[in-house]
């Protein structure tokens, strides 16, 4: 018992790590990068196609905070699947009453014709925070949990399956687990005698199931990503 809060401090410690602290820190770092890097290869990259709600968004660039998008082209479809809409606005700006489009171009499509007006600007009722848009752009691999709950409802950039964002959301309340499992597999090793020399068997039970725990964990994280399990599982 008294190497129980061991395990306990590393499972919160790794808890915040994952949620708050390697989020906030990819985010930022992403941000001084994107500030940094040489123009020409900043405009070497292409535009990025995500969804949010019912609408398919295609936008050139964001800005480092999220606060802008680019070039943004946006298309609604009717109860069929089929399109029905088109925007295209120069950008996509977020303020305190939301996003709004800038320079937009509107087609509508129906019964086999379309029609076009041109808006100075038009209100975007998107569900964006410019955190999910900054790091949707910048490509952070890490995503917390609360990230990923607002991907499953629609409110924020998605580009993958729901089965990533879902094992996510499991994994964060399994991760901090890992130290207790470890410390069960390294269990045996308290029971050894000190007089009694090394014992091989109980050396090679811990590193080998701590060994086989760590692969089997990543395969079977990347199968349930990727749909071939439930997101339970992984």
């Amino acid at each position: 018992m008294m190497a129980l809060p061991v395990p306990l401090l590393l499972s919160l410690g790794a808890f915040a790590l994952s949620e708050y602290a390697v989020p906030r820190s990819q985010l930022a770092l992403a941000a001084w990068w994107a500030e940094t890097e040489l123009p020409a290869r900043a405009a070497e990259a292409g535009p990025r196609w995500f969804r949010v709600g019912d609408e398919i968004v295609r936008a050139r660039r964001a800005s480092p905070d999220g606060r802008r998008l680019a070039d943004v082209d946006i298309f609604r479809r009717d109860a069929d699947g089929l399109l029905a809409e088109r925007l295209t606005a120069s950008e996509a700006v977020v303020g305190p009453r939301g996003w709004a489009l800038h320079g937009v171009e509107r087609t509508r499509f129906e019964d086999g014709r379309f029609s076009r007006e041109r808006v100075a600007r038009l209100d975007w009722p998107a569900p964006l925070r410019p955190e999910d848009v900054a790091a949707f752009f910048s490509s952070v691999r890490s995503l917390s949990s609360a990230a990923a709950r607002r991907a499953l409802g629609e409110e924020a950039p998605v580009s993958g399956s729901g089965a990533l964002f879902a094992t996510r959301i499991l994994r964060s309340a399994a991760e901090p687990l890992a130290p207790l499992v470890m410390l069960l597999l390294a269990l045996p090793l308290a029971f050894v005698a000190p007089r009694t020399g090394v014992a091989w068997p109980a050396l090679l039970y811990a590193a080998g199931g701590g060994l086989l725990y760590l692969v089997a964990d990543g395969v079977l994280t990347v199968f349930a990503q990727v749909g071939y399990l439930p997101a339970a599982v992984g």
